[in-house]
């Protein structure tokens, strides 16, 4: 129910209107009650007035005092309710009216209103009837006034004592006592009421108003605005507690600024989804590094930035850590707006309610690409030679040992060639350290161009190269490559205009048979190398004695 009128003028109206019908209620209560009353009054009144009257006349009668008689019937005649009062003789002849013209006229004549059998019952059992007009408007009572026969003899001659009385007068005189005890009370009513509302003005209304007022400012954005309403009432502790909860709603109104600030300006990218996976806010991070606005992905499911490198059983792990742990992290490739893959390192956090279901997800996520790329540059520092490109000697010396690990699993060889370049010092000097430096890079690849994919080519450091062949123990197919290699290596090479020749010798090592460790089959594949050289160089020699072979 809505209502549009103050308070103080409400509570003082429902009050009066319920007061209203209070009295309502009573006053028709009250005036059937007061009708009944009147009646059961007027009823008594006046049986009492013709039994009292009865001895009186009687006497007055007997003594022949007519003028006493009519004296006495007369003196009714100026009671207010009075219509009229007459007495007769035992003829039926009116000889004392409060109408002076009735006297010597016939009752029936006279008074047609009288009832014949009554009057004939009433002066028969000689008793005293009260009867209520057929209309409703009189009371009429009915008497005997007996007298002695003359000479006193016993025989008693008895007439007809009557009374009109006027029923409405009654009534309107109880009615008009009871309208009056009525405007008593509405006036009581209504005086009530204006002081309540002088009251609900001063205690409540203007109060309230004053409370409203605030909460209106303070919704309007007014922070310095406080109720302040005095005394320890209902509607003071009401003002007490908003003041507390607006200074509340202020701390708390700074942290959600903070966290606000927090949220729009982080270096991370953030994402608050609900509870059925739907994206109700991003950062600007985000849609710098996803390429999607906020508009583009609000109620949309994270789903849209999937990469599709990662099955459905990595999806399933990360729900399932959720739900036990709330929380989950791990690096992920999603794709941007513009279908690029990058990878990220995301986090994504559970907030659940108060009955502990999940009612939002908040991932927080990094793009990782140039973290990457770092690790990759240090990774390719770290194992690979930075002129050449090729594995450098820890790399080197770790695909050797996985190598030979390899051949005691499946019992194959392997084989290790140690390659020492000729006359490189001396391009070097000559030249410069630039060409030496091309030099280097030219004798890589035409390395490589002598090999299979699976064999491996390092440097070691200035001229000096490694290769590892794979599964490969025929002596005659490693000799040949290595007499590939020479010839390869002693081809002229035209280095920014400039003609170079240079050579190449190689100690061979084979494994098992050279070296039952990856540290003896380098000394092995080494001192073959020296042997090779000190023979007259563009030569390879085996480590094995038995098995010496020059190109």
């Amino acid at each position: 129910m809505k209502s549009r009128l103050p308070m103080r003028f409400l509570f003082p109206l429902l009050i009066t209107f319920f007061a209203l019908m209070e009295i309502s209620i009573t006053y028709l209560v009250s005036r059937s009650g007061a009708l009944e009353q009147v009646k059961i009054e007027i009823r008594n009144d006046l049986s009492s007035r013709i039994t009292s009257m009865q001895g009186t006349l009687r006497l007055l009668l007997e003594l022949n005092q007519l003028a006493g008689v009519e004296r006495m019937i007369a003196s009714f005649g100026t009671m207010a309710d009075n219509e009229i009062m007459l007495l007769t003789n035992e003829r039926q002849q009116i000889i004392a009216s409060t109408r002076r013209q009735d006297t010597g006229m016939p009752l029936h004549q006279q008074l047609p209103i009288v009832e014949g059998l009554l009057v004939r019952q009433v002066l028969d059992q000689r008793k005293v009837v009260i009867r209520l007009s057929e209309d409703g408007r009189w009371r009429d009572g009915y008497g005997t006034v007996c007298r002695s026969g003359s000479g006193g003899l016993r025989e008693q001659y008895c007439g007809l004592l009557f009374q009109r009385v006027d029923f409405r007068y009654h009534v309107a005189k109880r009615l008009d006592t009871l309208n009056k005890q009525t405007l008593y009370n509405l006036f009581a009513i209504f005086l009530l009421a204006a002081v309540l509302m002088m009251m609900l003005q001063f205690l409540l209304t203007h109060r309230a108003e004053r409370l409203a007022r605030t909460a209106g400012d303070f919704a309007a954005g007014n922070r310095q605005v406080r109720c302040e309403i005095s005394g320890v009432d209902e509607l003071a502790r009401v003002a007490a507690s908003v003041d507390q909860m607006m200074d509340q709603l202020v701390e708390d109104e700074k942290e959600l600024l903070l966290a606000r600030e927090v949220f729009m300006n982080a270096g991370e990218s953030i994402i608050i989804t609900n509870a059925h996976s739907q994206i109700i806010d991003v950062n600007p991070e985000f849609e710098r590094t996803t390429g999607y606005t906020r508009d583009e992905v609000l109620g949309v499911n994270p789903s849209i930035l999937s990469s599709g490198r990662h099955d459905e059983n990595f999806y399933r792990a990360m729900w399932m850590a959720l739900q036990s742990d709330g929380q989950w992290s791990g690096e992920i490739w999603d794709r941007r707006k513009s279908g690029e893959v990058y990878p990220k390192w995301l986090t994504v956090s559970v907030i659940r309610n108060a009955e502990g279901e999940p009612s939002y997800y908040v991932g927080i996520f990094k793009d990782i690409t140039l973290q990457k790329e770092t690790e990759e540059r240090l990774q390719s520092l770290a194992y690979y030679d930075p002129l050449t490109r090729l594995p450098n000697r820890l790399l080197f010396r770790d695909r050797l040992q996985h190598e030979l690990d390899v051949s005691d699993r499946h019992k194959v060889g392997t084989a290790l060639f140690f390659i020492d370049l000729d006359r490189f010092k001396q391009v070097n000097d000559t030249l410069g350290h630039d060409i030496g430096d091309e030099l280097l890079v030219s004798v890589a690849s035409r390395v490589r161009e002598c090999l299979r994919s699976v064999d491996t080519v390092a440097r070691l450091g200035g001229d000096e190269f490694t290769v590892i062949l794979s599964d490969l123990d025929e002596r005659d197919v490693i000799a040949r490559l290595a007499g590939d290699i020479i010839d390869a290596l002693q081809r002229v090479f035209i280095l920014r205009g400039h003609e170079v020749y240079i050579g190449a010798s190689i100690g061979i090592g084979l494994y098992p048979a050279d070296g039952a460790d990856m540290e003896s089959l380098l000394k092995s594949a080494d001192e073959a190398m020296y042997r090779a050289k000190q023979a007259g160089r563009g030569n390879y020699k085996f480590a094995s004695e038995h098995g010496d072979t020059s190109g």
